[in-house]
């Protein structure tokens, strides 16, 4: 398996497991996942505000970007904005996830391993 696609494989299971959701298909592309996360965002905007900052607060997005996401002035829509956001941190975690599973300095069990 390719790095992109166990990058991609990782970020699916985070936003299953961040978002306690079990309904994003196995196989999904960048683009399906992201379109996903816009449509729950969009809802989470219009029903649930209130879990929605927690749960951005537990994915440690920076403050300041989803202040300019909600902000009237951000050049794409709120949902969309937010969404990317997690997308992109995700991505991040998956890819330190994978790199630093993959350290084994040396035979005495001083690296890591998953």
């Amino acid at each position: 398996m390719n790095k992109k696609t166990l990058i991609l494989k990782q970020i699916t299971t985070f936003v299953k497991k961040d978002f306690d959701i079990d309904h994003v298909p196995e196989n999904i592309t960048e683009e399906e996942l992201l379109d996903f996360l816009n449509r729950y965002i969009y809802d989470l905007l219009d029903t649930d505000l209130n879990r929605l900052f927690y749960l951005l607060y537990r994915l440690d997005i920076n403050e300041e970007k989803v202040h300019h996401a909600l902000s009237p002035k951000s050049e794409q829509a709120p949902h969309k904005a937010i969404a990317k956001l997690i997308f992109l941190r995700e991505k991040q975690k998956a890819t330190s996830r994978i790199e630093y599973s993959k350290l084994d300095i040396n035979e005495d069990g001083d690296g890591w391993q998953s």
